[in-house]
């Protein structure tokens, strides 16, 4: 298949494994140059691993810097980290608890997307934001839940104020 990638610049977060790095390997198959984003490398032959935590304030400038202007954005980075996980239930999460869960899928999100969003309006490109069947259904960990649910609100609040 061709999409037309050769000459595009891709970033993906949470490329090292699963998700990320199929979505990586894809973008490069297509003739991207690609840039992988995660704490991990990404084995893929020709895609630039970027090593970075994500869920850190200064991710978003770092990326920005090694990357330059993109045309694809994809935010894969997430999961339910450790706490999480280890609860019961709502009322088994402390607020370490909340406050992780956000940074790793949403503020995480919030701070690349910023950072990266000027170049990609410049050369008119595209974010996409891997969500979870979690922020439609409810189902334990709720904070997990809440997190992708309020990405899918920001991934709509950016068609509406970006989107042509």
């Amino acid at each position: 298949m061709d999409l037309q990638l050769t000459g595009r610049t891709a970033v993906v977060t949470g490329a090292s494994k699963g998700i990320g790095l199929a979505v990586a390997r894809a973008l490069a198959a297509e003739g991207a140059t690609v840039f992988a984003a995660a704490r991990g490398t990404c084995p893929v032959p020709g895609v630039t691993s970027v090593p970075v935590d994500l869920t850190g304030p200064g991710a978003g400038a770092l990326l920005a810097g090694q990357v330059g202007d993109a045309d694809i954005l994809v935010n894969n980075f997430g999961g339910v980290p450790g706490g999480s996980m280890a609860a019961g239930g709502f009322l088994d999460l402390t607020d370490d608890d909340w406050q992780r869960t956000y940074e790793m899928n949403l503020f995480s999100t919030v701070r690349i997307t910023r950072a990266l969003l000027p170049g990609l309006l410049r050369r008119r490109g595209v974010v996409i934001n891997i969500s979870s069947i979690g922020a439609r259904a409810a189902f334990k960990p709720v904070d997990y839940g809440t997190a992708k649910a309020a990405l899918n609100n920001l991934t709509k609040a950016l068609a509406e104020e970006f989107g042509d």
